[in-house]
């Protein structure tokens, strides 16, 4: 889906199945999975940021955007959250910078 999401949004992305398969460091860094695998992965997500770089995560219920945002708290600081009502439920997309 992700891939598919991307073309129809005229957006070029890498799409990996584990982020063991990721290296480097990026200046951007989009993370749009469940919220217990992004609480799960956040020193993982977090070392392939560069310095100041920019992270934006979604697929985020309204109710767990708290748990997320702590999980990331050591290394991001926080814009405040977006939310977006879709069939029926409220998502949360998290957007911050690498301290």
């Amino acid at each position: 889906p992700a891939r598919q999401d991307a073309a129809e949004n005229g957006v070029k992305i890498a799409v990996r199945g584990s982020a063991d398969e990721i290296t480097g460091q990026f200046d951007v860094l989009v993370a749009n999975i469940l919220a217990g695998p992004l609480v799960e992965l956040a020193d993982s997500i977090t070392s392939r940021l560069a310095s100041r770089g920019m992270l934006a995560l979604s697929g985020v219920l309204c109710e767990q955007a708290r748990d997320v945002l702590a999980a990331y708290d050591p290394w991001i600081e926080f814009d405040e959250p977006q939310f977006r009502e879709q069939d029926g439920q409220t998502w949360s997309r998290l957007t911050g910078s690498r301290r």
